[in-house]
């Protein structure tokens, strides 16, 4: 998904079908200035095979990028990885163990793979835990995606933008897409909802507010507490001194397949509630 947004410093998935476990591999390879792009590894797709100590890998997933394990042992794909990863274009570790990006005048104590893994990683979750509750597999590459820069390595990085209402905010616990590190957001700042495809954007009552981009026109405009509107592809979004582009995906059906549980469960509640 190319960042309409931030030039060429983007983030793209590649569907590829889903393994056994149920989840996406990924290598990378590196492309434009500062730029990492993930995409599903396989034969011929990144040329990385892997031959890590798992007790390696394992550690680098809890440690580095925040994984709960043992209970996201699924997830540790993501882990090896990041491990496996070269640099992205652009960035280069020093003598002294920092790693930089002349061009955009960045220096970090921080492996920049470390920061675009453990995103995924969370981002990976959020979406599993919503397909585990609703007993359904979302199609990947049908979901909208929220783009947006770290503020700390300039790297970009995404959010699902899932089924239902996505709240945005600085807080921890209790919000969706968290922005933890911006300095005038509110806790609960607003919502990105996906309703039949459409995506909405909603302020909550924020104290600096929630601005859009018009088309064609560069400016924004800001949006009244409580209020809602419909975003579009590339759509600029500012949340306080957060700024985002919406990326939609071209089209299909968001599920990809239902759980036999639900499947059963939905034929149970319609031979309840149909006609003869």
């Amino acid at each position: 998904i190319p960042s309409t947004g931030h030039g060429n410093r983007n983030v793209m998935f590649v569907k590829t079908p889903a393994s056994p476990h149920g989840r996406t591999d990924v290598g990378s390879y590196t492309s434009g200035a500062g730029s990492t792009r993930i995409m599903p590894m396989g034969l011929g797709t990144a040329g990385i095979t892997s031959n890590l100590d798992p007790k390696v890998v394992y550690d680098h997933g809890r440690g580095d990028l925040g994984m709960n394990l043992p209970y996201d042992s699924a997830l540790l794909w993501i882990a090896e990885s990041s491990l496996q990863m070269p640099l992205p274009d652009g960035w280069q570790e020093d003598d002294g163990g920092y790693f930089t990006n002349p061009q955009l005048a960045v220096r970090c104590e921080e492996r920049p793979q470390n920061v675009v893994c453990r995103n995924l990683y969370k981002e990976m979750k959020r979406k599993a835990d919503m397909e585990g509750s609703l007993g359904t597999v979302f199609a990947e590459e049908a979901l909208p995606r929220l783009l947006v820069l770290d503020p700390s390595t300039q790297l970009s990085l995404f959010h699902y933008v899932l089924p239902g209402r996505n709240v945005v905010g600085k807080a921890r616990q209790g919000v969706d897409i968290t922005f933890e590190h911006s300095a005038a957001m509110s806790k609960r700042h607003g919502y990105l909802e996906m309703r039949e495809g459409r995506v909405f954007v909603g302020d909550t009552g924020s104290t600096n507010g929630t601005y859009i981009g018009e088309f064609p026109q560069t400016e924004s405009r800001k949006l009244e507490a409580g209020a809602e509107t419909e975003v579009f592809d590339g759509q600029l979004l500012l949340f306080a001194d957060t700024e985002a582009t919406l990326s939609m995906p071209a089209g299909g059906n968001i599920v990809r397949a239902l759980s036999a549980d639900a499947a059963s469960h939905m034929d149970s509640e319609s031979a309840l509630t149909d006609p003869p």
